[in-house]
């Protein structure tokens, strides 16, 4: 046997022993076609801990709501992998959830494109799309990937598309041919459960900003709000992403990250974001919090839709560095910060859209 063709057969062989490890961690080997199961697809199995919150929220939501079925997951980085491995363990009566968040559109194509085959996969299932933000473009190529994502999902009569702001929620009301509804992000389902110890100090100002494409501010803006800060005396920074910067994790090891992100924001007395998680995360950890919208305007029709009554989120449509420091002393000076607000009651429409 020639060198090359005994490195395809150790290559071959390795895949298919990863991939034989992956489905026992996914769940598929502990399921066989007549269990009752719940499936989470495009799960966060990579590094924005913002998608890694909304699969953690959305399987708490899921285990409260179904407590004898078993829960199957198709993580993102593998989507088109386990076609005839979900064939092979699906029935009619399961349901597909899929992961909300802020790719339905053509700016995330590579999810959008994971997104349309697994809605196909399980057109004979009842399927709940998990709030989302559109992000089609309005130029040719954006309007062309809306149709073919419109007419893929029209494949599924059984889909659910729930949307989690209103500018999101007009668009597809307007485009799809499926039932579309309206809720919050679902992290915002952790409110009230996440605990917040008592020996936590909130000594720090945290900024946690994007470097991304919907990045809307300046590329020096870092290094602008610490000078602006540690000149008025406000010299514990704090400098963090709701980003890893790698593009595969480990599904046992999301749960330390996502508790190693809101440790920090409890430990904050103030953060000024750009991300539309910092600003949730904010919310579920009682921490007051300046919100800068992004380049989508996901975060400015998030907090429009939801959050405008919150009154320790100050939202800036524009960078105005007065306007910050004076929240940033007025924030800073609460004393025990609790944001006394309870979002259960807006998540109606999707608890008995899961329960029908």
């Amino acid at each position: 046997m020639n060198v090359l063709l005994m490195s395809n057969f150790l290559w071959i062989g390795e895949f298919m022993e990863k991939k034989d490890l992956k489905l026992e961690e996914y769940g598929f080997t502990k399921v066989d076609k007549s269990d009752k199961k719940v499936f989470i697809a495009l799960s966060a199995n990579y590094g924005n801990i913002g998608d890694i919150a909304i699969t953690i929220a959305q399987e708490n939501m899921i285990k409260r709501i179904f407590p004898d079925r078993k829960i199957v997951e198709i993580p993102m980085n593998d989507a088109f992998d386990y076609e005839d491995e979900i064939k092979k363990i699906l029935n009619d009566n399961d349901i597909l959830t899929i992961i909300g968040g802020g790719n339905l559109g053509n700016a995330y194509l590579w999810f959008e494109q994971r997104r349309r085959f697994i809605i196909k996969l399980f057109k004979n299932n009842k399927s709940i799309s998990f709030p989302q933000s559109s992000s089609f473009e309005e130029d040719e190529i954006g309007q062309r990937e809306l149709k073919i994502s419109v007419e893929d999902y029209a494949q599924n009569p059984n889909l659910r598309v729930f949307a989690r702001e209103k500018k999101s929620y007009d668009i597809m009301k307007t485009n799809f041919k499926n039932k579309v509804h309206l809720v919050p992000d679902i992290v915002l389902f952790l409110k009230d459960k996440i605990s917040e110890e008592s020996n936590n100090i909130r000594k720090k100002i945290t900024l946690c900003l994007r470097n991304d494409m919907e990045k809307n501010t300046s590329e020096n803006i870092v290094e602008d709000l610490t000078k602006l800060l540690s000149l008025n005396y406000f010299e514990d920074i704090f400098i963090t992403d709701t980003h890893l910067g790698h593009d595969f994790v480990e599904i046992s090891e999301r749960e330390k990250f996502f508790e190693t992100s809101l440790q920090e924001f409890k430990n904050s007395k103030v953060v000024i974001t750009d991300r539309l998680h910092g600003m949730l995360f904010c919310i579920i950890t009682n921490t007051p919090c300046i919100v800068l919208d992004n380049s989508n305007r996901k975060i400015s029709a998030t907090y429009d839709t939801w959050l405008r009554n919150i009154s320790m989120v100050k939202f800036l449509e524009h960078y105005d560095e007065d306007k910050i420091l004076e929240y940033v002393k007025e924030l800073s000076s609460i004393e025990d910060p609790k944001i006394d607000f309870n979002f259960d009651e807006h998540f109606e429409e999707l608890v008995n859209a899961l329960k029908e």
